[in-house]
Parts: structure tokens; sequence; C-alpha cells
């Protein structure tokens, strides 16, 4: 006969680390919105399953229609004794509530702010022919970010610019990573496309193609 009646303790060893017997720091800092939440589980029948919430309010790149809020829900079920679950946070403050169940149906709640601070440029990898006699290129390439890539525009060598992408904060993983491929239309002599992106922190990276 099994007897429990301890709630799970969690040694935390990702983003933060902590001791079985330790409670979670109320707020804690990382530097990309990738972000691994890990630890070990110690409890005497095992821990059943995990529920883990992240909520994270933004407003839109619009401004009129004033604060949302963005919320995803991880759940682990029989993790053996640990866990690792990859989440994706926005720029700046995110609200974790992280349950833990065992099999008597004892349950920890842990709840702690998860605060991106980024200050890393997005790596804008994007190329075009050097030389052409047509009179449009293509751009191709990709633009990647470690929280997501919230603006992209294109600047033609006649100063007209196109955007691509224009989002708000709200955490997306089909924005770490933006393909493009557009075609811009050159003249004769020396042209200068130029590609700007930038992340929900105001990061902002340009590069500067040069077609003859």
């Amino acid at each position: 006969v099994s007897k429990d009646d301890q709630r799970p303790r969690v040694a935390y060893t990702a983003p933060f680390e902590t001791s079985a017997l330790a409670g979670v720091p109320a707020e804690v800092s990382v530097e990309t919105g990738t972000t691994t939440l890990a630890g070990e589980l110690v409890d005497d029948v095992g821990v059943e399953r995990i529920s883990i919430a992240r909520e994270y309010a933004y407003t839109s790149h619009s401004g009129d229609d004033g604060e949302r809020a963005s919320r995803v829900q991880h759940r682990i079920s029989e993790p053996n004794g640990s866990f690792s679950q990859s989440m994706l946070f926005g720029d700046g403050r995110n609200n974790v509530t992280a349950r833990y169940t065992d099999r008597f149906g004892q349950l920890r709640v842990d709840e702690f702010v998860v605060v991106v601070d980024d200050t890393t440029a997005p790596v804008v990898d994007v190329s075009a022919p050097a030389q052409t006699s047509a009179d449009t290129v293509r751009v191709t390439g990709t633009i990647r970010d470690g929280v997501k890539v919230s603006s992209l525009a294109v600047q033609a060598p006649d100063g007209a610019g196109r955007v691509l992408v224009q989002t708000d904060a709200e955490p997306d993983p089909d924005r770490l990573a933006v393909e493009l491929d557009e075609t811009v239309a050159v003249r004769e002599g020396t042209n200068e496309i130029v590609v700007e992106a930038s992340d929900p922190a105001g990061n902002t990276a340009t590069e500067t193609l040069v077609v003859e």
C-alpha cells in the first residue's frame, strides 16, 4: 500500500535552477523567446501529468484594439521523473503557471514571470545577382530572430519601398524565420536594394545589395 500526503517537488534545471526543496523565483530573465522549461521531479508515487500555461499581454500593431492576450498551454503525460518543454515567449513579461499532479491527485502549482530582454537584432541573410542585363532581379533569402520577425521591408533602387511583414508582438513560431523571395525592378548602372527587418523590441538589421 502506497501512502503519499506530499505534493510533488520540482528541482528546476532551466531556464533557472532550484533545489527540490526551494520555491521558484518570482521573476527570471532570458535573452531569447525560444526557451526550455525543464526540471527533475520528486514524488513518492510519481508525477502523472504536468500542465504549463504561458500568458502574454501585447498591443495590436495598429494600436486601435487595446491590449490583447496570447495564451498557450502545454501538457505532459507520464513524465517519468523529469521533463523538458520547449516554449516560446514574447518580448517583455510572460506569466507562467506550472501545475504538477501525482497519481494520488496531490497538486503543486508554481507561478513565475519570464522576462525576455531581447537586445539582438534579426539576422538578415539575403542575396541578389551582382550583375544583370534584365530590368528586374530576384532578392531571396531568410530573415531570423530569436523572438519574432515583426517587420520586413524591401526598398528598390528608385526609392520605392514595400513592406512585406508588419505584425504585432504576439509570439508566433512561424515568424522566427521568414523566407524572402521578391522581384525588384532595377535600371542601368549601379542599383542599391535595401532589406530591413526588425523585432518587437525594436532591434533593427539592414542589408544593402548592390546590383550592376
